[in-house]
């Protein structure tokens, strides 16, 4: 039994960011290719790559974590890959820019995960 492609597809698309992380460095080490660079951010938050034409550049502001830190801190995590202390520093600055020249499409999928966090996020 053979899969069509939108069987690939929807697979991929229920993966969480680690465990799509695993399956890219899995077929870069099964095809033979050097996983020279770690999978654009765009990948590893789960959103659709920024497309050539979208070269608006945005940053993301963290206004306040509201009334969950914790959650907050999950998601900043999450996110960016930082470790318990760094992302618990950067929440507990805010407001504090957390990401700077990221493309639209990577800014607001970052902006809607720390949003449903509880987080109060603004785009600049």
């Amino acid at each position: 039994m053979s899969l069509t492609r939108e069987q690939v597809i929807a697979y991929i698309e229920g993966l969480t960011a680690e465990e799509l992380c695993e399956l890219t460095s899995e077929l870069m080490e099964r095809l033979g290719r050097p996983a020279t660079e770690p999978a654009p951010l765009s990948f590893t938050m789960g959103a659709l790559p920024a497309m050539p034409w979208d070269d608006e550049v945005v940053s993301v502001v963290l206004s306040s974590f509201g009334g969950e830190r914790i959650a907050v801190i999950k998601a900043v995590r999450e996110l960016w890959g930082l470790g318990l202390d760094e992302a618990r520093r950067l929440v507990e600055s805010a407001p504090i820019v957390l990401r700077e020249g990221l493309s639209r499409m990577e800014a607001q999928a970052a902006a809607e995960r720390l949003t449903s966090a509880g987080a109060e996020v603004e785009l600049r």
